[in-house]
């Protein structure tokens, strides 16, 4: 099999860690129910201390990565 990763070690990362989730607050207020979303600030702080820095291509695909994870929990089936 071909490996197609352009970052593999953030991006193994990304696919093993625990997804830092936090409520989202505007849904919260508007609708008055939680909906999970991502915690940048602490997925941003992990990768960073693995070595993967803000800004950096390998950062912003593990970020990617871990966005998708989100989307797939929050809306099963996709």
């Amino acid at each position: 099999m071909k490996n197609t990763s352009s970052h593999p070690a953030a991006e193994a990362l990304a696919r093993g860690m625990r997804l830092p989730l936090t409520v989202d607050p505007i849904t919260r207020e508007l609708y008055g129910h939680a909906v999970p979303v991502l915690d940048r600030t602490l997925a941003a702080a992990q990768l960073a201390r693995a070595g993967h820095l803000v800004g950096t291509p390998a950062h912003d695909a593990a970020m990617a990565i871990l966005e998708a994870r989100v989307d797939r929990f929050s809306y099963p089936g996709r």
